[in-house]
């Protein structure tokens, strides 16, 4: 701790409490404590949290590159599907998809 904000925090508990400490007081000693305890901790955090975020990203990557490579190849079995497929069958299916749904039934039940 800097000597302007021991003597800073000598200051304030002087004014607030009506006590003067010394420089070697051990109430001072355990507030240096605290301090050094509270840097190592935002110290640990922050590196949890780089951690943490590094795992995201990874698992965010491989998310992006999993569903790409599934949509892909969903495009592509669709588009496989309606050029192996007789256009004039295909606009009989979409009408009589339309028709069901219309009247609140199902193709296939």
């Amino acid at each position: 701790m800097s000597s302007d904000k021991l003597a800073a925090l000598i200051e304030r508990i002087a004014s607030e409490h009506g006590i003067v400490l010394s420089q070697d007081d051990p109430v001072l000693m355990m507030h240096t404590l605290n301090e050094v305890l509270l840097e190592q901790n935002e110290k640990a955090h922050a590196e949890l949290l780089s951690n943490y975020q590094a795992i995201l990203e990874e698992n965010f990557n491989r998310w992006c590159e999993y569903s790409t490579k599934k949509s892909n190849a969903l495009i592509n079995a669709s588009m496989n599907l309606f050029s192996s497929v007789d256009s004039s069958k295909i606009a009989t299916n979409v009408f009589l998809v339309r028709v069901f749904d219309r009247i609140g039934g199902s193709p296939n039940g």
